[in-house]
């Protein structure tokens, strides 16, 4: 059994309102399957939900393993690698935003969400493109100034989209997605990125199902636990205080209650039930500890 098979049945079990235990084991497969970010997006882009949303000449799956590529060889040369801002989180949030972009098919049949809240193909390869990119050179800081590290990311993007054969145009088209994408997952834009009518806006609503992605595993109960104490560790040397409020009961259920997941896609997914169960379970064990 090869490993975009394990992918492939993971996510026909998640198509619709997933169990607690399905999520968390398909976030423990992409663990499982290879360290290599690279050889990881290879395994994804040949699932059959990613083979279904191919098209003719679509220069997105090319870009998205040439990107995988650079951003494996980058974090293999680091001395240091952050605990948490590593490959095993973006191969966490490219496995959240397929999932997110599976339930689609669910939208589109049925009255959950606002009838243009859909994605269209060549969106969602420029989503998997943000996913793979949307940390890269992170380095395990908190931003000192507003988008620093997300600016960051969008520079490396650029400037290895500058040594492939696009045209400047074509890099600057692309890029005019990419850039507000990549800046909404600042966690200081979280509530203004709410308040907006993603309906209105195509980039919003995949601005929201990229944040989405990229919180959707710390809301598991067990993955969302080790994620924490991986942000713990990333911060302990710079941030002490915070490291230690992350993996505290009030710095979980604090960052539980903060966050929401408010797409159609989510929706589908049930994350805000399996988010809302996940805050009453700690409450009652907190209670049940004092």
């Amino acid at each position: 059994m090869d490993a975009s098979h394990d992918l492939n049945t993971s996510f026909k079990k998640l198509v619709f309102n997933p169990s607690i235990e399905e999520m968390e084991e398909v976030f423990l497969i992409g663990d499982r399957i290879t360290t290599d970010f690279s050889k990881f997006i290879e395994l994804l882009i040949n699932t059959e939900l990613w083979k279904s949303l191919d098209y003719s000449n679509n220069a997105l799956k090319d870009l998205c393993r040439g990107l995988s590529i650079q951003i494996q060889n980058h974090n293999q040369s680091l001395d240091w690698e952050p605990n948490y801002h590593s490959r095993s989180h973006f191969k966490d949030v490219c496995i959240a935003l397929s999932l997110l972009i599976q339930s689609q098919s669910a939208i589109i049949n049925s009255s959950v969400g606002h009838p243009t809240q859909t994605i269209s193909t060549e969106e969602a390869w420029i989503l998997l493109f943000c996913a793979i990119g949307h940390d890269f050179g992170h380095n395990g800081a908190i931003n000192a100034s507003p988008h620093e590290l997300e600016k960051k990311s969008i520079w490396q993007i650029k400037q290895w989209l500058n040594t492939t054969n696009l045209s400047p145009t074509e890099i600057n088209e692309l890029m005019n997605y990419v850039e507000p994408i990549i800046l909404a997952t600042d966690p200081k834009d979280f509530q203004s990125l709410l308040t907006k009518k993603i309906h209105q806006n195509q980039t919003d609503l995949m601005a929201l199902l990229l944040v989405e992605a990229d919180l959707m595993a710390s809301v598991l109960p067990v993955r969302g636990a080790m994620l924490s104490s991986n942000l713990a560790m990333e911060w302990q040397q710079n941030y002490p205080d915070m490291a230690n409020h992350v993996t505290s009961i009030e710095g979980r259920l604090g960052f539980l209650e903060r966050v929401q997941f408010t797409s159609p896609h989510s929706q589908v997914l049930n994350i805000s039930t399996i988010q809302q169960t996940h805050i009453r379970q700690l409450k009652l064990n907190h209670v049940n500890s004092d």
